[in-house]
């Protein structure tokens, strides 16, 4: 009610690498430096076929290290995988879309920088793509919804060309993320601030499927009338059964397909 401006610190992971996926994936690409593929293909073949969660983790970085960087990074910003939407896509939907690549999103800006480092090109990459098109999202709709002005300062130009000319290893040093940005402020941070852990925006989309969006996602999600145009009604029950035995963890996914219902109906119809 008193508030009319506010700032928000968008941009700082983006330029000084400041995401738990950036370490991941500086692993997968050392592993994908040193070890050869045939194993890594073997290993992933091997572990996919578990169901304990270290398991699945093997088989995801061998999967991911197996792979081009920038797809590997692509699937990293992503919440299905190609080949579980394909499974999960009505064939006439499939017919369609022959010849769309959502990857093509992430490498388009991946190759602009192909002479950087792997750091620098997931930077950039994430500049142009996840920021703008999901996390300043957020910022933007939130904030004009309640009538606020919301300013990132570290998204000024002069600030991310300046982060644009640092080393790398000024921005991920080891196990430290934001190196720089964190010594720049230690003077006026302490330390319980400086490094705690990271915590981000998420809802509990998996509790809420299994308890108060149950009856709700059961009955749009499930709808044959709008559902079964686009999607393998045979598939979606599967993702349904397996979220509530706790199985697999749909929640994004169950969510993304909820939001299109509702869409869908409000919209165009059954």
């Amino acid at each position: 009610q008193d508030v009319t401006v506010a700032l928000a610190g968008e941009g700082g992971d983006e330029n000084f690498g400041g995401y738990e996926k950036y370490h991941t994936e500086l692993i997968e690409n050392r592993v994908r430096r040193y070890v050869p593929q045939p194993v890594l293909r073997s290993l992933h073949g091997i572990c996919s076929g578990f169901d304990h969660p270290l398991m699945r983790k093997a088989a995801t970085l061998s999967g991911s290290a197996s792979i081009d960087p920038a797809l590997a990074f692509y699937a990293t910003n992503t919440f299905i995988s190609d080949a579980a939407l394909s499974e999960l896509l009505a064939p006439a939907v499939k017919h369609d879309c022959l010849g769309y690549d959502p990857w093509e999103h992430t490498t388009r800006h991946w190759d602009k920088v192909r002479d950087a480092d792997h750091v620098t090109r997931m930077l950039y990459t994430d500049l142009k793509t996840y920021l703008p098109g999901d996390i300043l999202v957020k910022v933007d709709r939130m904030s004009m919804a309640h009538s606020l002005e919301v300013r990132a300062p570290i998204l000024d130009y002069r600030v991310v060309e300046f982060a644009a000319t640092l080393r790398s290893d000024w921005k991920i040093r080891g196990n430290n993320k934001k190196y720089l940005l964190k010594k720049c402020f230690s003077r006026i941070l302490p330390d319980h601030i400086l490094n705690r852990r990271k915590h981000g925006f998420t809802v509990p989309l998996a509790s809420w499927f299994r308890n108060e969006l149950r009856e709700l996602g059961q009955q749009h999600v499930l709808n044959p009338q709008v559902m079964g145009n686009y999607f393998s009604m045979q598939r979606l029950a599967e993702i349904w059964q397996e979220h509530l035995a706790r199985k697999r963890d749909h929640g994004t996914l169950l969510w993304t397909l909820l939001v299109f219902a509702l869409w869908h109906e409000q919209y165009i119809g059954d």
